[in-house]
């Protein structure tokens, strides 16, 4: 009994945040200082579109914390940005991609939920597109039904004065 219990526990025992600071953040790497030891990671579970607006999040943030995702490799982690998952933020704003939707993960529901979000949003925005294009499309293809015209209105006019 005690062992089930511990067992069913171990995923939140695991899942404590340790406080880190900013050490460096550019387009090829995110280095912390966690524990007073230098570290690079990688935001668990996202393909990030704009590091150049993590970076500004990160330089911006008064309290920085790593969570380690327990099937997730060391460097993977979630990053809490002043009481915020930065993960699910970058996701529900669209400076990120959701890379596995897997609800088990620690923060997996609330990270679908966030890039379901902007996938709808996203999916208003590409129909809206879509239908300009479409209307690009016709008033090009009644230029090019105009030039044909011309021209063998042109080759007629030709045939006759010869």
């Amino acid at each position: 009994m005690k062992k089930r219990l511990l067992l069913t526990l171990l995923p939140f025992m695991q899942s404590k945040r340790t406080p880190c600071t900013l050490h460096q953040c550019d387009v090829n790497h995110i280095s912390l200082n966690i524990e007073d030891k230098i570290e690079t990671i990688e935001l668990f579970n996202i393909e990030v579109d704009d590091y150049h607006h993590v970076c500004q999040v990160l330089g911006r943030a008064k309290t920085i914390e790593v969570e380690h995702e327990e099937q997730a490799l060391q460097h993977q982690v979630y990053l809490v940005v002043d009481d915020s998952l930065l993960q699910k933020d970058l996701l529900s704003q669209g400076y990120a991609h959701l890379k596995i939707a897997n609800p088990t993960y620690t923060y997996g529901q609330e990270m679908i939920e966030a890039s379901r979000h902007i996938r709808q949003t996203n999916g208003e925005t590409k129909q809206l597109f879509q239908q300009e294009h479409a209307t690009v499309a016709i008033i090009y293809w009644l230029i090019v039904m105009v030039m044909w015209l011309i021209c063998i209105v042109s080759l007629k006019k030709h045939k006759l004065s010869k």
